[in-house]
């Protein structure tokens, strides 16, 4: 079973998101653990992931719908659909 690096809880408490090789963080530790606003949390993750992410942790770090929408659309045009480089 996988646990959050940073609070502990496990992926029946909350969704995990995997951004590095053993390593999870659900969405609320990893948005304010990684860089400002969340932003080098979200570079450490495919697209998939981050379309699947509460969008109540992401609006909590400041990001609106239409944000996250854009940085989807710019990462698959610029062919990364798994981590940025």
């Amino acid at each position: 079973m996988n646990h959050c690096r940073f609070c502990g809880s496990d992926n029946f408490e909350k969704p995990l998101f995997k951004y590095g090789v053993r390593h999870y963080a659900c969405a609320p530790c990893g948005l304010l653990s990684f860089g400002e606003n969340g932003r080098g949390f979200l570079d450490k993750l495919p697209v998939h992931e981050i379309e699947r992410m509460p969008f109540r942790a992401l609006q909590d770090v400041g990001f609106s719908l239409t944000d996250i929408a854009r940085y989807c659309k710019a990462r698959r045009a610029a062919g990364q659909e798994g981590r940025a480089a």
